[in-house]
């Protein structure tokens, strides 16, 4: 392994000390010269330098996850090439592991895991929003900050990593663990393979325990194929039902009977956290899945038996192939369809325009809106325009109106993570005021009206107050009251202010004593700001 330390990468990066290593990369704290800050540089293992299609994937993957910017995902700032090390620059995230958490604390407490979870879902909704799959949501890419934050780390990152890796790396077995049907079979993912990862995260952090067992990668990948998830009432006995079922849903083999995406599964857990009944639809027993149905034959048919298969079928293929093109086109064909626009119709009007187009419908969920009124489309999946085959499912959200809403904590929230916060529960950003403040960063929040916490209709405006961060060039306005006008004016000059207008009243004090200042004792202002103030006259009132 190449000796990193003390190294400076491009004249910028300046490696301090290893902090972590997995089956892909090594992971370091280094210090960003140009912007004088820490960060954490992940560098590709030295024998990947040969595969060129992983270090084409480990490029393309980090610059898709710096694409993204979300408070709960670990932030990728750059990606370069320094002698033969391929490294990642990203945010250093101090804390541990939820993997770390896990095994010394055991299972969590329902409602921290809920929170967690949560937070974890936004994340994953703001990534798929924007073309990025995770692909490896394990307890091990879930850091916890100091703060009580969960962040997700390796966005992209596991799609680098060729199939025959499932043997080779070292951690694959903790990805493998977590792995979605779809993955293990090695068929095409897409965004509900994060759900059914995340499914399993859940699992773990309510029980303690994972819902299969296994002792090599290879089995392990099996049993998510092949065998059922053990219930988790069965390993957790007390948990509500709701919850139970809102865990085994995301552990659904076949991706259409898991939630529609990551906020609908969000949904159902904040319904439940609020103490809404859920109430789901769990898919039908299957006698056998299409991917127990491949495994099965792939293990009957061995080499004669396809040879022999491959035979009879050329044979009536060539008897029928001009039969079977005719049949095929009159009784097969499934017309194509473009997916009209819903989004803003009542439902009733949706659904005429689907059946008139041989669509079927589904409503995936409900919930408020400022501005589209009850029971009017939201949100539509497919989008429109998509061309899709007649009988497609087109799933729906729909309005429930205006509701309450509770402000969201979202002090020391990024500025833009705290409009996306907002917006989702369907506020509006109001006045962006912005003020200096010695600890919270620049960018971030300070203030909110209304407070956090406090329950509003959705679409009220919400006021933030940003930081400026630690103003060093700041002076304290002096307490003047009492002083004669002469000196005054000499302590104002002293403290880097200026002497403002200066007006006569009536008072008991000593002529020429200052009696009011304009600017409060005590507030940090600019240097060189205009005071004013008040002296007496002399004159009894």
């Amino acid at each position: 392994m190449v000796q990193l330390i003390n190294e400076v990468l491009n004249g910028r990066y300046l490696v301090l000390e290893k902090i972590g290593s997995g089956g892909m990369a090594t992971v370091y704290k280094a210090k960003d010269k140009l912007l004088d800050r820490l960060v954490a540089v992940k560098v590709l293992h030295q024998n990947h330098l040969d595969d060129e299609d992983t270090i084409r994937k480990f490029r393309r993957e980090a610059r898709a996850a710096g694409s993204l910017s979300h408070f709960n995902i670990v932030g990728v700032f750059d990606v370069g090439l320094h002698k033969d090390i391929h490294y990642i620059v990203m945010e250093l995230a101090e804390g541990k592991t939820l993997k770390e958490y896990i095994t010394s604390e055991g299972k969590l407490d329902e409602n921290n895991a809920i929170e967690m979870i949560l937070q974890i879902c936004d994340a994953l909704q703001h990534a798929h929003e924007n073309g990025v799959i995770h692909r490896d949501i394990k307890p091990q890419n879930i850091i916890l900050t100091k703060d009580g934050k969960a962040k997700i780390a390796d966005f992209g990152i596991a799609r680098a990593v060729s199939g025959d890796t499932l043997t080779k790396t070292e951690d694959i077995y903790g990805s493998v663990r977590y792995f979605s049907p779809e993955q293990a079979s090695g068929d095409e993912v897409d965004f509900r393979t994060d759900q059914y990862s995340l499914g399993i995260v859940l699992y773990e952090m309510l029980s303690g325990k994972l819902p299969f067992e296994g002792e090599t990668p290879i089995e392990w990948a099996l049993k998510h194929i092949n065998d059922k998830p053990i219930q988790i009432k069965k390993v957790l006995p007390e948990i509500n039902q709701d919850l139970a079922d809102i865990v085994m849903k995301c552990l659904q083999k076949d991706p259409d009977d898991r939630f529609v995406d990551i906020e609908e599964f969000a949904y159902n857990l904040k319904k439940y956290k609020e103490g809404i009944p859920v109430k789901l639809t769990m898919p039908k027993k299957k006698t056998v899945t299409a991917n127990k149905k491949k495994n099965v034959n792939k293990k009957i048919l061995n080499t004669k038996q396809k040879l022999i298969f491959a035979v009879i079928l050329l044979a009536f293929i060539g008897v029928g192939t001009y039969l079977g093109i005719q049949w095929f086109n009159e009784y097969l064909t499934v017309p194509e369809v473009s997916v009209p626009s819903l989004v803003g119709d009542h439902y009733d009007e949706a659904v005429i325009k689907l059946e008139e187009l041989g669509l079927q419908v589904e409503t995936a969920m409900k919930q408020n809106h400022p501005t589209i009124p009850e029971d009017h489309v939201i949100r539509q999946r497919p989008e429109a325009g998509v061309v899709v085959k007649e009988g497609r499912v087109v799933t729906l959200t729909l309005s429930e109106g205006i509701g309450f809403q509770r402000i969201p904590d979202i002090i020391t929230f990024r500025l833009s993570d705290a409009e996306n916060a907002l917006e989702r529960l369907g506020f509006l950003v109001g006045e962006i005021k912005e003020e200096y403040h010695d600890e919270i960063a620049e960018g971030s929040v300070i203030e909110v009206n209304p407070r956090p916490g406090t329950e509003v209709k959705a679409g009220t405006e919400v006021v933030l107050i940003i930081s400026l961060g630690k103003d060093e060039e700041t002076v304290t306005v002096p307490n003047i009251v009492g002083m004669t006008n002469f000196i005054a004016q000499q302590t104002l000059q002293e403290a880097g202010l200026v002497v403002g207008e200066i007006s006569e009243s009536r008072s008991e004090e000593p002529a020429d004593t200052v009696i009011s200042q304009g600017v409060r004792a005590g507030i940090s202002v600019l240097p060189e700001t205009p005071i004013d103030f008040v002296i007496s006259d002399g004159r009894q009132p």
